[in-house]
């Protein structure tokens, strides 16, 4: 009977050590485990025989920036949300944004995103109901878009001349619009 001790090594360090009672020609399958919790490079061996091993750093993403457009406009219209997220991680991974409304989750996109690269997730989204609203993505800065009553015109003064004539006929349209105010709403000013 043969007694022997093998070594598990990591990084230069010792770890773990195993002794096995092996008979004759006899062997032995032995097995070491050990966790790498952090990215980096490893040399891992049994004795005088090392290998390498490189942890990579998994999908990591932050939010570069975000913007919403318009940001003021009349109800029932149309918004566009969009945001630049980077994977700052050393693996591709899948990202998932979440459009938030008043604290609401009203919308999501799942986006998969290479290592140390971004990519513009954008959102399209109407908001139906005049107001102040707080729009964000994730964890991005909270943007305020104020959502006004449409604009309500009121024609008067109509005219067209002349009304008849031989051709070609120059004619002339006139008409006065006038916007109608809007309680919470206010008129541009004139320069």
């Amino acid at each position: 009977m043969a007694i022997t001790q093998r070594h598990f090594m990591l990084t230069d360090s010792q770890l773990t050590k195993k002794t096995l009672n092996i008979m004759g020609y006899g062997s032995a399958i032995v097995t070491f485990n050990t966790l790498l919790r952090t990215a980096g490079t490893y040399t891992i061996g049994i004795d005088d025989s090392p290998t390498t091993i490189t942890v990579l750093e998994p999908a990591k993403f932050i939010i570069q920036s975000f913007q919403v457009t318009p940001s003021g406009c009349g109800a029932f219209n149309h918004k566009s949300h969009s945001h630049d997220k980077k994977n700052v991680g050393d693996i591709a991974g899948n990202y998932m944004a979440r459009l938030y409304v008043q604290g609401t989750a009203v919308a999501n996109k799942i986006i998969n995103i290479a290592s140390n690269s971004n990519t513009t997730v954008t959102f399209d989204y109407t908001i139906t109901q005049r107001g102040n609203y707080s729009i964000w993505i994730e964890n991005s800065t909270r943007l305020n878009v104020n959502v006004l009553q449409p604009a309500t015109f009121k024609i008067s003064n109509f005219t067209v001349t002349p009304r008849s004539g031989s051709e070609p006929l120059n004619v002339t349209v006139t008409v006065n619009i006038i916007p109608v105010i809007l309680r919470g709403n206010t008129l541009p000013s004139s320069r």
